[in-house]
């Protein structure tokens, strides 16, 4: 069994969960997305989930292999720009689900290393950006130093080239240093 797959059974089973345990009036209001995801759970059968459950203690077994001796890795937060709440994918990429767009961060929360977003700037159409702090089983704080500082850095990178807006986001940065990263789409 794919990872991928594995993780979806987990998300799957988590949001069957939650559905069976509301009426049928309630469930009429979910968004559709979900909606369907939580009838796909209620079909997985138990072999299906305990085998997503080994091959999810595998995977967490290698990450911690992986990030053994490693202070943290940093990586993008998600693979696309922000898109409109109603769908469950980017438009015009060819992507149809939400683990085609959530790879970098979906796998950790089976795993159980820790993570932290920060955002790290605006792109070219002003959409936020973010990178994702990662850190080995139990190096919590470490992930949370390093995100408190890079957010630090940044927001220092800001205020000394233009004016924040008063309520301190840089969402309106128009400075001439100030640093717009341009993310292409897929």
């Amino acid at each position: 069994m794919q990872f991928s797959r594995a993780s979806s059974h987990h998300w799957l089973a988590g949001a069957a969960l939650g559905y069976a345990s509301i009426t049928d009036d309630d469930r009429s209001k979910l968004d559709s997305g979900f909606r369907e995801a939580a009838e796909k759970g209620l079909r997985l059968s138990a072999v299906e989930l305990l085998a997503a459950q080994v091959k999810r203690a595998h995977f967490g077994a290698a990450m911690d292999v992986a990030l053994n001796g490693v202070d943290v890795v940093i990586s993008p937060a998600t693979a696309h720009l922000p898109f409109a709440t109603a769908m469950n994918a980017p438009p015009n990429t060819g992507v149809k689900s939400w683990t085609e767009w959530t790879g970098f961060s979906y796998p950790l929360n089976l795993t159980g290393q820790p993570a932290c977003m920060v955002s790290c700037g605006f792109s070219a159409t002003g959409l936020p950006i973010g990178i994702q702090i990662i850190g080995a089983r139990g190096a919590d704080g470490r992930v949370l130093s390093v995100a408190k500082e890079i957010e630090s850095l940044i927001g220092r990178y800001c205020e000394s080239n233009h004016d924040l807006p008063r309520d301190g986001t840089r969402r309106n940065c128009k400075g001439p240093n100030c640093r717009r990263v341009e993310v292409p789409l897929r």
